[in-house]
């Protein structure tokens, strides 16, 4: 089951962040990400079909304030898959 406007969402999203050259390189954190001064939380879908959690952690790993979870039977999107559990994670990572 799709969320209600599902397809709008991602139309939309696709629309900002594509050209027709691929993606908009000026979007992409990766390489500053070691730059924040806050603290950060990565919640990953153990079946992300874009990139593995692994490689997010690769990625996020010099940032000194951060936390990173793996939720299971998740995909790219982990709180369209279990909206619970990410957002008893959301509340922790606040909490913490």
């Amino acid at each position: 089951m799709r969320p209600p406007c599902s397809m709008e969402s991602f139309t939309s999203l696709l629309e900002n962040v594509l050209t027709l050259k691929g993606w908009r390189k000026e979007l992409y954190l990766g390489d500053r990400l070691h730059q924040l001064k806050i603290p950060a939380g990565f919640i990953r879908g153990d079946r992300d079909a874009f990139e593995k959690p692994e490689m997010g952690l690769e990625k996020c790993k010099n940032i000194k304030d951060r936390t990173f979870h793996v939720v299971e039977h998740a995909g790219h999107c982990p709180w369209l898959d279990q909206p619970e559990k990410c957002v008893s994670l959301i509340i922790k990572m606040l909490d913490e």
